[in-house]
């Protein structure tokens, strides 16, 4: 699912952090096994987070943007009840370092250049298991021979080796 498209819903975003909002993650943000890759400066531009920042627990992202929590809600609906969610970076490149790149999110705001999936509740138990699937070197280098253009799709990624919970 692609949460909130970030010139469609635009009219959603609100600039600064309040209650009950919550913030808006793009793809940008994070990376494999990392949901605390980049922030926001207030100069607009992103950097990544000091290894001082990430050793601290309590150290949260500054997102571009915040949305109300309500309509995160709203957009999960009753597909999902976890207070995390499996995203994916749909821009990437062949010619990077990692083309495929899945990460464990809190339960907030996405842009649509991170998808996320919903996990049929008889197989939240093999999560980490899809997890670990998701981000092997090998599903990686698949991912970039399949991989024609700029963006992993839906379409290329039922493409992919992906093993069955089953």
């Amino acid at each position: 699912m692609a949460m909130f498209h970030m010139s469609n819903d635009s009219g959603l975003f609100k600039d600064e952090a309040g209650k009950g909002l919550l913030p808006l993650y793009e793809a940008k943000m994070f990376h494999q096994f990392d949901h605390r890759w980049a922030t926001y400066t207030e100069d607009g531009n992103t950097r990544d987070l000091t290894d001082e920042e990430k050793s601290d627990r309590t150290s949260k992202l500054q997102p571009r943007y915040w949305v109300e929590r309500q309509e995160v809600e709203n957009r999960l609906g009753d597909k999902w009840n976890k207070d995390w969610l499996l995203a994916f970076r749909d821009i990437t490149n062949p010619t990077n370092e990692r083309t495929a790149i899945f990460s464990l999110l809190p339960r907030v705001a996405v842009g649509h250049t991170a998808p996320i999936f919903f996990i049929e509740k008889k197989y939240h138990f093999l999560t980490s298991c899809l997890f670990a699937n998701l981000n092997n070197l090998i599903f990686d280098s698949v991912v970039r021979q399949k991989i024609g253009g700029t963006h992993l799709t839906f379409t290329v990624f039922r493409q992919l080796p992906v093993i069955p919970p089953e």
